[in-house]
């Protein structure tokens, strides 16, 4: 499969080559195994679920370093969680890795107790309509960073040293 999509990318003259949201370290050690024959660079961006490690057991640093180390030009973290509960994984990644660091935090106040977007709560329990008897995917909008709150993360991803930063916005349609 990685191969198939790979050569479709190359084939249309891609630039770099981008895999991201995986939840297994194998997974994606095996992509950038593929993604390494087409001589494009690479990033690789994990998404760890709200264990706070990959599925596969392996730490999400460890997960980095390892990528880095087989080839990667770019490691780090993609949607899934907030600013808040993307941060001090960004914090020990950059500490871990020499190379570029990617942060794709989705715009929502995750935290601690709910570090993924999939299972925030409704917010005070407002009793807002939701179809799902939950937030995810499609009543998350209480749950949104303002302006200050991702101007503050990328504030500190700067001083981090992580310059690759893309926010998520997940549109779902009912």
């Amino acid at each position: 499969m990685f191969s198939e999509m790979i050569g479709w990318a190359v084939d249309e003259g891609a630039d770099m080559l981008i895999g991201e949201t995986f939840y297994y370290a194998e997974e994606a050690f095996k992509a950038l195994e593929v993604m390494k024959k087409a001589n494009l660079p690479t990033v690789l961006t994990i998404s760890p679920m709200g264990e706070n490690k990959m599925r596969d057991g392996m730490s999400v640093v460890d997960t980095c370093k390892e990528l880095e180390q087989r080839g990667a030009d770019v490691v780090g973290l993609n949607c899934f969680r907030g600013p808040a509960t993307m941060l001090p994984f960004l914090k020990e990644i950059r500490k871990a890795v020499k190379c570029h660091v990617g942060a794709l935090p989705i715009p929502y106040r995750t935290n601690e107790k709910f570090p993924t977007f999939f299972n925030l709560p409704d917010r005070d329990d407002c009793g807002c309509p939701s179809p799902h008897g939950r937030t995810f995917p499609t009543a998350l909008d209480p749950h949104f960073c303002n302006r200050y709150e991702i101007g503050q993360f990328a504030k500190w991803s700067n001083i981090l040293g992580i310059h690759i930063l893309v926010f998520v916005v997940v549109l779902t349609q009912c």
